[in-house]
């Protein structure tokens, strides 16, 4: 029992009170000895009485559950279900009940979803954390080195949106407003054709490259991505031991992967077992480092010393001390006060020693040892090694050093080519590690990052540039080393010069760089919780060629919903002037309330989502990143919409004219006017395909989703036209043979002049590709 309130001077003697912090300082014996409580049985029921008497009973006030009926009624919060259901209303009270019955089904089919995902929401799970991990809720840890009990870290509070209750129409009651005309702007407001729609299906694609995207908003960064500072994932992190030097010595590792297969070779001899003491007392350090170091042992044959052993103590390793350390002893000398076991960057861990192993004798470290194992070291690493120090000793401060390791970490396979073509798309990469300037200038040259007169910045050089210096020579520089705090004045310098940065990280220290980035890119096997959280992206497989797979299905992406606007605007501009021009030449209306609600949510639906999975060029990721000063709506764009626009309504407009007769509306009059503004429809949609492709080039068959989508709209229609039932609905009549075919000769029009306006653009050239490398500084 641990409380934190202070009793009142007149209970003092009473109630025992201990705080957390005391508590968590004292033994469990003592700690329960305060509290007066029994370890096995627990408080007297003298001592209940009294404490109950003090701080009350333990019960919480339970609200009743909040019932189903309000959860329902709680989503009526967008105006636009108030006006779709005022106008139902409006349709009763004059009298056209038929429709209102067909408005009040859509209007519960909207409701549905979110009451689900409002019931589905209020779970709860039990959470078991370790180092590192995010926490979702408060919690009470159990068992800890720190002193505080209680967490309260990340814990999600959703607060409630101030939404305004009141819908008011000024001037004009609801029921004078024109039904038709409300109905159209609804048809044009409904959320099921947005473009956040077109954005989460493709993120299905994005799953099968092996990518978690964890914000939408991100997707569309992708296609305008120019600098991208990638860390470690450019090579496999597969570590492979190469080399070990010891004293003067130099030995050689043959094998790769985990498995043990390989010799460790000293002048020409194989070194196993404790038959070279100085190597073996480099695996002693090493045995529970994983990997690269735990495949050494098993080569020397040296893979038992792990259970010889018993740890201690442990210091962990960080980004700002670079080194990791372990107290052990041995099972047969417990009663000894132990051995620590140090490995870590070298400069570090040579600070810490005072002596060195020679062949089994302790020497004392002199200037001499520190140079020459400085050569080595620069040796090693300009053969693009990572290299390790090891050592050891009774005392932190009085190490023995004992020798240096050098592992290759050796790049993935196709990942040269794919920095390749990013590099001649206009993506420049930068290189951000760890490591000493040798092994990462010797990694950098290896992918074809680094070359003659490229610059290598260090951490002690962008800590003494301020960020507008730093701005000014961070494009000549393509290789850093230095620490994870540096990455976040990196991706502030890129962004100085107006830059958009995607940046990878997988440590703690890394989410705020990552945070700040335009496109924070987590890693998912060896990535931490909060770096996940951080990001807007997640690559699966930690692999350098996913996120080239992810900047392609970005610009694939961008240019899909660039063909849903085209669509949706020209088809919803259409519409709306259709309907505009009617009133205004004094026409009755062309298309009812009910035909409305069809084009929009029918036949606007599968047509304009299947533009959204149309297949990717196999020449888009070579294409230049976007600006982002540039609309989505460019020259080009509009020109397209407004023209399939115009065509669209005077087509319309000509056939309900020229089925009009004595102004007064028939059946047949609203079947032909709304079969050919289907009819248009399928057509645009089909030249929306692509802005820069022709139809014969792209293929009928390449996408077969739309196909699909295409042929079910207008079985569809069809069906509206001559099934019985649905003509009552929708207030149609059977058209001709020869009726549909003077419509699709008719509609075929918006295909063969928007395929013109894409041969004009290409003959004229109008469609360029801007540099290489560009971007705007701003």
């Amino acid at each position: 029992l641990v409380l934190n309130q202070q009793p009142s001077s007149e209970d003092e003697t009473m109630v025992p009170v201990l705080t957390s912090r005391k508590a968590s300082e004292l033994p469990v014996n003592e700690v329960a000895c305060v509290l007066q409580a029994d370890l096995q049985l627990g408080l007297t029921q003298e001592e209940v009485s009294r404490r109950r008497a003090y701080h009350g009973w333990n019960e919480f006030d339970i609200s009743e559950e909040e019932p189903l009926w309000r959860k329902y009624i709680l989503q009526v919060t967008d105006h636009i279900y108030k006006i779709l259901y005022g106008n139902s209303d409006n349709k009763s009270t004059t009298h056209k009940c038929e429709e209102r019955k067909y408005f009040d089904s859509y209007f519960h089919y909207k409701q549905k979803n979110p009451t689900i995902h409002r019931l589905n929401s209020d779970q709860f799970h039990l959470l078991v954390n370790s180092s590192s991990d995010s926490l979702h809720s408060d919690w009470t840890q159990t068992e800890s080195e720190s002193p505080e009990q209680f967490w309260f870290v990340s814990t999600v509070s959703s607060g409630s949106v101030q939404i305004n209750p009141q819908f008011t129409v000024t001037r004009k009651d609801i029921l004078t407003l024109h039904a038709d005309d409300v109905r159209l702007s609804l048809c044009l407001l409904v959320a099921d054709v947005i473009v956040l729609v077109r954005v989460a299906v493709n993120l299905l694609c994005s799953v099968n490259r092996l990518c978690s995207v964890n914000r939408l908003c991100s997707v569309n960064r992708l296609c305008s991505v120019n600098r991208l500072c990638s860390n470690r994932r450019l090579p496999t992190c597969s570590l492979v031991l190469i080399g070990v030097f010891y004293l003067c010595v130099v030995l050689q590792v043959t094998g790769v992967g985990y498995n043990g297969a390989g010799e460790v070779l000293l002048d020409g001899e194989v070194v196993h077992g404790f038959s070279c003491p100085s190597v073996s007392k480099v695996v002693e350090v090493s045995e529970q480092t994983p990997g690269a170091l735990i495949a050494l042992a098993m080569k020397m044959g040296l893979e038992s010393l792990q259970q010889e052993y018993v740890r201690l103590e442990e210091h962990p390793f960080t980004s700002e001390q670079k080194w990791m350390a372990v107290r052990c002893v041995h099972r047969t000398l417990q009663d000894k006060p132990g051995v620590y076991f140090m490995k870590g960057a070298y400069e570090q861990v040579i600070r810490l020693c005072s002596s060195y192993n020679s062949r089994g004798s302790t020497l004392s470290l002199n200037h001499q040892q520190r140079e020459l194992y400085q050569q080595q070291i620069s040796y090693m690493g300009s053969a693009g090694l990572r290299v390790l120090a090891f050592a050891s000793g009774a005392e932190m401060g009085n190490l023995t050093f004992l020798g240096l390791v050098g592992i290759i970490d050796p790049p993935r396979s196709g990942v040269k080519e794919a920095v390749g073509t990013l590099i001649s798309s206009g993506v420049a990469i930068k290189m951000i590690t760890g490591d000493s300037q040798e092994t990462a200038v010797s990694i950098a040259s290896r992918l074809g990052l680094y070359s003659k007169g490229c610059q290598c910045l260090s951490g002690d050089e962008v800590d003494r540039l301020d960020l507008q210096q730093l701005s000014n020579i961070v494009s000549r520089s393509d290789c850093f080393y230095f620490l994870p705090r540096h990455k976040l004045k990196i991706v502030k310098s890129l962004q100085n010069i107006g830059a958009v940065v995607a940046m990878t990280g997988d440590g703690v220290n890394d989410a705020v760089a990552l945070k700040a980035a335009d496109i924070g890119v987590a890693m998912g096997q060896t990535g931490t919780d909060v770096c996940k959280e951080a990001a807007d992206m997640i690559l699966v497989d930690d692999d350098f060629q996913t996120i080239m797979s992810a900047i392609e299905e970005g610009k694939g992406i961008y240019n899909n919903i660039k063909n849903f606007v085209r669509f949706q605007l020209s088809t919803s501009i259409a519409a709306l002037t259709l309907i505009s021009l009617a009133t205004l030449m004094n026409f009755p209306n062309p298309l009812n309330a009910m035909q409305i609600l069809w084009i929009n949510i029918i036949m606007d639906g599968p047509p304009a989502q299947s533009l959204g999975v149309e297949p990717v060029d196999s020449d888009v990721i070579r294409k230049p990143p976007r600006n982002v000063r540039d609309s989505i709506l460019t020259r080009s764009l509009l020109i397209k919409v407004l023209v399939s626009a115009f065509i669209i309504v005077c087509g319309t407009l000509f056939v309900f004219w020229r089925e009009l007769q004595d102004n007064v509306i028939t059946p047949r009059d609203t079947t032909m006017t709304f079969t050919c503004f289907v009819f248009f429809d399928m057509f645009n949609a089909l030249s929306s395909r692509s802005q820069t492709r022709m139809v014969h080039e792209m293929g009928l068959c390449s996408n077969r989703t739309f196909c699909y989508a295409v042929l079910a709209s207008i079985m569809g229609q069809l069906l509206v036209i001559y099934f019985p039932p649905l003509q009552n609905v929708f207030q149609t009549e059977s058209l001709s043979f020869f009726d549909l075919l003077f419509l699709v000769t008719l509609t075929s029009s918006v295909c063969v002049v928007s395929e013109a306006i894409k041969m004009v653009e290409r003959w004229r050239g109008v469609e360029k590709s801007p540099p290489a490398d560009c971007f705007h500084e701003v």
